[in-house]
C-alpha cells in the first residue's frame, strides 16, 4: 500500500477532516483505486472519490460513510490482500527466519525442562 494516512501510519483511512460522518480511504495506485471503486459499486455503497498530490505522488481518495464502514472495511481488506507484498520477499529468507524461531523455541523448551525436571 505504501503511504498510509491513518493514525501512526498503520492504516489507509482516517476521519474526514471537515465532516465527522465520513472516513477517507486512500490508495496509492490507480489499479488499487479502480478495484476498490468496482467493489464498492458492486456492493451498492455510497462513496465520493478524488485525487490528491502527496509529496509528488498521486493519492486516490475515497470518502465513505461511517455507518457503512464495516462493509467498506471488508472491501478495503480484500483490495489490500490482492496488492500486498510479502514481508520477506525472498523465499529462502522466510524459511531461514522460521527455522531460527523454531530453534529458539527448542532452546527455550530444553531450558525449561532441564530446570524443572
Amino acid at each position: 500500500m505504501g503511504k498510509r494516512i491513518g493514525n501512526f501510519n498503520l492504516v489507509n483511512y482516517r476521519d474526514h477532516p471537515g465532516n465527522e460522518i465520513y472516513k477517507v480511504m486512500n490508495f496509492n495506485s490507480k489499479e488499487e483505486a479502480d478495484l476498490f471503486e468496482s467493489k464498492m459499486t458492486a456492493a451498492n455503497l455510497w462513496f465520493e472519490k478524488d485525487t490528491e498530490d502527496h509529496q509528488g505522488d498521486i493519492l486516490y481518495l475515497f470518502a465513505v460513510k461511517n455507518r457503512e464502514f464495516d462493509l467498506v472495511q471488508k472491501i478495503n481488506f480484500e483490495v489490500n490482500a490482492k496488492f500486498r507484498k510479502n514481508f520477506i520477499p525472498n523465499k529462502t529468507g522466510r524459511y531461514v527466519l522460521v527455522g531460527f524461531f523454531l530453534f529458539i523455541m527448542l532452546i527455550a523448551l530444553i531450558g525449561y525442562f532441564k530446570t524443572n525436571y
